[in-house]
């Protein structure tokens, strides 16, 4: 890709969907930030596929659940970390999310600061 002022432009308005209304394409608009400085059409490709899924998935909204019901009264999270998968840096991503009453109330993902090495 030659031109990566229309790449930061798209990868801003996906920075805004995800902390706004979409955080399910936190992770992945997170991953694709890195490159904004140069990208390759590989990573073009997979801004494309991101908002391909929310053109099918415009539909889908955040909705908080029947206040009746017990089950969805309760806190959930959800934690997971991708154990250095960048192979440059061998940093991890990790992210929370957690919800109550069936809806996201609040979630992170980002790369943590330092390696860990198991001897």
């Amino acid at each position: 890709m030659r031109n990566p002022e229309i790449y930061r432009k798209a990868i801003g308005s996906l920075l805004y969907l995800a902390t706004n209304s979409r955080p399910g394409i936190a992770i992945g608009t997170s991953i694709l930030t890195k490159k904004v400085s140069d990208p390759e059409q590989a990573d073009w490709t997979e801004v494309k596929r991101i908002f391909r899924y929310l053109k099918y998935t415009r539909d889908l909204k955040l909705r908080l659940g029947d206040q009746s019901d017990q089950v969805n009264r309760k806190l959930f999270r959800y934690v997971d970390a991708d154990w250095g998968s960048d192979v440059h840096d061998r940093k991890s991503n990790t992210g929370y999310f957690f919800k109550y009453l069936a809806a996201p109330i609040v979630w992170t993902c980002r790369k943590q600061d330092r390696v860990t090495l198991i001897h």
